[in-house]
């Protein structure tokens, strides 16, 4: 399927449709070949993408930074380490430029990946993030900590319009 995507395609919806991390490879591969104009990307509520998809999407948005507004990966039980090596790879959330939505609920993300991503995704001066979805996951007060402390940024403060943390453990 994805070898047949049209390089115009503005919407990529595979919501509920079981996809693992040998799914968000392919995926990755038509990203870095021919979804260059590919606005929105909604891979939710596939749990199997986990840790491992991640990685494999870390890797490969770069060739849609100039484009993607809206990145949707809630309830793909990505876990602190997959977005560990979403935030860490310079071709993948940091490299975001147009990214305005980014939508992380119900993955089981913790306060452990917290000052990484706030650091590389929340404080990049590029970064347009407008709304972020970090709800239904195990935030505490600590990752709360390093969050607020990205926002609270005086060189380049953040400009997040709608931050849902609802469900966590603050």
């Amino acid at each position: 399927m994805c070898s047949s995507l049209s390089p115009s395609l503005e919407f990529l919806r595979l919501s509920h449709v079981d996809l693992s991390a040998l799914g968000i490879s392919a995926i990755s591969k038509a990203l870095e070949e021919r979804l260059d104009a590919l606005r929105e990307l909604d891979i939710s509520s596939n749990e199997n993408v986990s840790s491992s998809g991640a990685a494999e999407l870390g890797d490969s948005l770069r060739k849609v930074s100039n484009s993607l507004i809206t990145l949707d990966l809630r309830g793909c039980a990505i876990g602190d380490q997959g977005l560990r090596w979403l935030s860490q790879s310079d071709a993948g959330l940091p490299s975001l430029s147009k990214l305005e939505s980014l939508k992380l609920g119900s993955n089981g993300v913790g306060d452990d990946s917290m000052e990484v991503f706030a650091e590389s995704v929340l404080k990049t001066p590029l970064s347009s993030l407008k709304n972020i979805d970090l709800s239904m996951n195990t935030l505490t007060w600590r990752g709360m900590y390093d969050l607020t402390d990205a926002w609270d940024c005086e060189d380049e403060p953040v400009s997040l319009a709608s931050p849902n943390l609802r469900g966590n453990h603050i």
